[in-house]
């Protein structure tokens, strides 16, 4: 049971830092050219930590990786707007982010199965 806490504290350690790096070389650019945040590069840094994130756990997991890719993307959207909840007031899901997020995260669900364990 501590292998696994352990193991799934690394993985959105990881996943954190990729988002943190991505967003703050993004903010950087935004900040420098003066441009509005694209939407659009918004869902692909989001649709890339998913992938990573289930890449890892299903990779951790090592069985069932479709499932498992989907089961954390899902259970990391609705605790992403449960802490945007709790802090604004707005509960507000958009379902073409939510599809592209749980899709990219399923995919690294199947390709980590077939890597060798790397947590």
């Amino acid at each position: 049971m501590k292998r696994k806490v352990i193991g799934t504290l690394k993985i959105y350690l990881i996943t954190a830092l990729y988002v943190g790096i991505v967003s703050f070389i993004y903010s950087f650019y935004i900040m420098k050219t003066q441009k509005d945040i694209n939407p659009i590069i918004e869902v692909i840094i989001g649709a890339s930590s998913f992938f990573i994130m289930g890449l890892l756990f299903s990779n951790f997991i090592h069985k069932k990786g479709l499932i498992v890719g989907i089961i954390s993307a899902i259970i990391n959207i609705l605790l992403i707007h449960f802490i945007y909840f709790l802090s604004m007031g707005k509960f507000n899901i958009s379902i073409l982010p939510f599809i592209i997020y749980t899709i990219s995260s399923g995919i690294g669900g199947i390709l980590g199965v077939n890597f060798k364990k790397i947590i």
